[in-house]
């Protein structure tokens, strides 16, 4: 019986760079480095999927770095469609019980609920949204954000359109 790769998974070069590479491992110089571009909301968004990612597109593209790339769309994609249905979920369940012929049972939107919140918890982790990732984070003391080293790539990020990163 064969597993797959052992471990947890590798964190990109950039996070561990923010982290102070705290377990002092030898970074990749070659790690792909997505291209920049202006993030656009996927087209197969519902209204409230596209109102929640477009509100979590600023809020990650206004962080110090901006940490959003082209290569994270799909990512956020699914988290806006999981909080989304958080919200569904909570409409459609006024309670958390559902009477049935005599008995009374658990509402399938609290399950739907549950597994979407699961799902979204993991997904806003990813991307620092939630204050225990947020808190291993680290960027320059000089205010200008992630500070490449030892050779390495400036990681490319998406710039907000309109506006020029300064170089």
């Amino acid at each position: 019986m064969t597993g797959g790769p052992r471990g947890p998974a590798p964190q990109p070069t950039a996070l561990k760079m923010l982290r102070g590479n705290p377990g002092k491992q030898k970074l990749n110089k070659r790690e792909p480095v997505p291209r920049r571009a202006r993030i656009m909301t996927p087209g197969y968004l519902t209204v409230p999927e596209r109102e929640i990612f477009a509100r979590l597109r600023r809020e990650l593209t206004s962080m110090d770095p901006p940490i959003l790339t082209v290569a994270d769309v799909d990512m956020l994609a699914m988290l806006s469609k999981n909080l989304a249905l958080t919200i569904k979920a909570d409409i459609k369940m006024q309670t958390g019980i559902v009477v049935g012929k005599n008995r009374m049972d658990i509402s399938p939107w609290m399950k739907i609920k549950r597994e979407a919140e699961k799902a979204a918890m993991g997904q806003l982790a990813h991307f620092g949204l939630s204050p225990s990732s947020r808190s291993r984070l680290q960027v320059g003391s000089d205010g200008k954000g992630l500070q490449p080293s030892g050779g390495l790539q400036k990681p490319t990020v998406v710039v907000p359109f309109g506006k020029r990163e300064k170089e």
